[in-house]
């Protein structure tokens, strides 16, 4: 079974249009019994939660033993991704969702993921502007980014 979780209920209400579960709440309090999730897709999320606020640790107590972890984001390194950044601003600067807090590179992505005990499993670089990562939680144990 696939859930959709989002803070924002806009999203959520087309997804439930297409017959997807759907479950309103905040990444840092998710409405999961521990270890009772087996993976959990980040989408062009983390660039919208300042890094000093940013950890994985609900996502490891949701998850099970073994559980995978998707990450997806623009690659902010990358110089595709920085034309397409400084455009979509001047084009859009108060659209919903182009207030971006932080900006993450393939490379702080994984130490961040290596970091909180996650494994990175594969990578893929997508049209050279955005990266997804999957991963597997290899450690419960909690970890400082500092």
């Amino acid at each position: 079974n696939c859930i959709a979780v989002d803070i924002n209920p806009a999203p959520l209400k087309f997804l439930r249009s297409n017959g997807v579960l759907t479950v309103q709440a905040n990444l840092f309090a998710l409405p999961f019994p521990a270890g009772s999730v087996k993976q959990v897709i980040l989408s062009n999320l983390i660039q919208h939660i300042s890094k000093d606020a940013f950890n994985l640790d609900e996502v490891k107590r949701v998850l099970a033993a073994d559980g995978k972890l998707l990450i997806a984001s623009p690659d902010y390194s990358n110089p595709r991704w920085k034309f397409l950044d400084k455009l979509h601003s001047w084009i859009l600067p108060r659209a919903p969702g182009s207030q971006i807090k932080s900006r993450y590179s393939k490379a702080e992505l994984v130490e961040l993921l290596t970091k909180s005990g996650f494994k990175i499993e594969n990578s893929l670089d997508i049209l050279g502007s955005e990266i997804a990562i999957s991963s597997r939680l290899i450690s419960r144990l909690s970890s400082s980014l500092s």
